[in-house]
Protein backbone atom coordinates (compact mmCIF):
# COMPACT_ATOMS: atom_id res chain seq x y z
CA UNK A 1 0.00 0.00 0.00
CA UNK A 2 1.31 3.46 -0.74
CA UNK A 3 2.14 6.18 1.95
CA UNK A 4 0.11 8.63 0.62
CA UNK A 5 -3.18 7.45 -0.76
CA UNK A 6 -5.06 9.99 -2.88
CA UNK A 7 -9.00 10.12 -3.85
CA UNK A 8 -10.21 11.39 -6.70
CA UNK A 9 -13.91 12.28 -6.54
CA UNK A 10 -16.35 12.01 -9.55
CA UNK A 11 -17.56 15.32 -9.97
CA UNK A 12 -18.55 15.51 -13.81
CA UNK A 13 -21.12 13.32 -15.88
CA UNK A 14 -22.19 13.63 -19.36
CA UNK A 15 -25.98 14.01 -19.99
CA UNK A 16 -27.36 11.48 -22.60
CA UNK A 17 -27.07 14.51 -24.62
CA UNK A 18 -23.45 15.04 -24.29
CA UNK A 19 -23.26 18.21 -22.12
CA UNK A 20 -21.05 17.81 -19.11
CA UNK A 21 -22.54 18.60 -15.80
CA UNK A 22 -21.50 19.19 -12.09
CA UNK A 23 -22.25 16.71 -9.70
CA UNK A 24 -23.42 18.62 -6.68
CA UNK A 25 -22.32 15.96 -4.08
CA UNK A 26 -21.75 16.50 -0.29
CA UNK A 27 -19.17 13.96 0.73
CA UNK A 28 -19.41 12.37 4.27
CA UNK A 29 -15.87 11.61 5.26
CA UNK A 30 -14.06 9.97 7.67
CA UNK A 31 -11.18 11.19 9.03
CA UNK A 32 -9.81 7.54 9.29
CA UNK A 33 -9.97 5.07 6.56
CA UNK A 34 -9.44 1.36 6.65
CA UNK A 35 -8.01 -0.03 3.25
CA UNK A 36 -7.97 -3.63 4.51
CA UNK A 37 -10.56 -4.10 1.85
CA UNK A 38 -8.41 -3.31 -0.93
CA UNK A 39 -5.08 -4.26 0.62
CA UNK A 40 -3.12 -7.74 -0.89
CA UNK A 41 -0.98 -7.45 2.43
CA UNK A 42 -1.35 -7.74 6.36
CA UNK A 43 0.34 -4.44 6.98
CA UNK A 44 -0.10 -0.89 6.08
CA UNK A 45 -3.93 -0.65 5.70
CA UNK A 46 -4.99 1.99 8.47
CA UNK A 47 -4.89 5.57 6.86
CA UNK A 48 -5.83 9.45 8.22
CA UNK A 49 -7.05 12.14 6.07
CA UNK A 50 -5.01 15.54 6.02
CA UNK A 51 -6.27 17.27 3.33
CA UNK A 52 -9.15 17.82 1.06
CA UNK A 53 -9.06 19.48 -2.35
CA UNK A 54 -12.70 21.38 -3.26
CA UNK A 55 -13.49 22.93 -6.30
CA UNK A 56 -16.14 25.52 -6.54
CA UNK A 57 -18.13 25.98 -9.72
CA UNK A 58 -19.69 24.63 -13.10
CA UNK A 59 -18.27 22.06 -15.15
CA UNK A 60 -16.56 25.15 -16.93
CA UNK A 61 -15.03 27.22 -15.13
CA UNK A 62 -14.39 27.25 -11.37
CA UNK A 63 -12.16 27.73 -8.06
CA UNK A 64 -10.19 25.11 -6.37
CA UNK A 65 -9.63 25.65 -2.50
CA UNK A 66 -7.84 22.93 0.40
CA UNK A 67 -8.66 22.25 3.99
CA UNK A 68 -5.89 20.67 5.68
CA UNK A 69 -4.83 19.28 9.01
CA UNK A 70 -1.73 20.97 10.41
CA UNK A 71 -0.04 21.50 13.58
CA UNK A 72 -0.56 23.90 15.81
CA UNK A 73 2.67 26.10 16.38
CA UNK A 74 2.27 26.53 20.02
CA UNK A 75 -0.33 23.40 21.33
CA UNK A 76 0.72 19.61 20.87
CA UNK A 77 -2.66 19.50 18.30
CA UNK A 78 -3.47 19.25 15.14
CA UNK A 79 -6.14 21.47 13.54
CA UNK A 80 -8.15 21.65 10.38
CA UNK A 81 -6.61 24.80 7.82
CA UNK A 82 -8.81 26.60 4.86
CA UNK A 83 -6.48 27.73 2.14
CA UNK A 84 -7.95 29.87 0.04
CA UNK A 85 -5.71 31.90 -2.26
CA UNK A 86 -4.37 34.77 0.11
CA UNK A 87 -6.86 34.09 2.55
CA UNK A 88 -5.87 31.31 5.55
CA UNK A 89 -8.49 30.27 8.34
CA UNK A 90 -8.61 28.15 10.97
CA UNK A 91 -11.47 26.35 11.18
CA UNK A 92 -13.05 26.01 14.35
CA UNK A 93 -15.44 23.71 14.41
CA UNK A 94 -15.82 19.92 13.66
CA UNK A 95 -16.60 19.04 9.97
CA UNK A 96 -18.06 16.13 8.78
CA UNK A 97 -19.53 17.13 5.65
CA UNK A 98 -17.59 18.72 2.79
CA UNK A 99 -19.37 19.90 -0.47
CA UNK A 100 -17.20 20.08 -3.53
CA UNK A 101 -14.95 17.93 -2.53
CA UNK A 102 -12.38 16.42 -5.55
CA UNK A 103 -9.51 15.12 -4.26
CA UNK A 104 -8.88 13.48 -0.60
CA UNK A 105 -5.21 12.89 0.42
CA UNK A 106 -4.66 10.14 3.19
CA UNK A 107 -1.42 9.22 5.08
CA UNK A 108 -0.60 5.92 6.86
CA UNK A 109 -1.13 5.97 10.02
CA UNK A 110 2.30 4.42 10.67
CA UNK A 111 4.26 6.81 8.47
CA UNK A 112 6.27 9.59 10.56
CA UNK A 113 4.13 12.95 10.01
CA UNK A 114 7.74 14.74 10.17
CA UNK A 115 7.86 13.66 6.67
CA UNK A 116 4.83 15.51 5.62
CA UNK A 117 5.27 19.31 4.99
CA UNK A 118 2.15 20.29 5.48
CA UNK A 119 2.54 19.14 8.99
CA UNK A 120 5.36 21.40 9.75
CA UNK A 121 5.42 25.03 11.01
CA UNK A 122 4.46 27.10 8.36
CA UNK A 123 6.09 30.29 10.29
CA UNK A 124 9.95 29.19 9.29
CA UNK A 125 8.93 29.63 5.53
Amino acid sequence: MPNILVLHMKEFRYTPEGHLIKLDLRLKWQEYLDASKFAFTSQGKLYELFAIVKHSGTSHSGHYTCIAKRKHPFENKRAWVNFDDDYTDQIKQEVKFIEDSYLLFYKKVDMPTSSLVIYSDLSDH
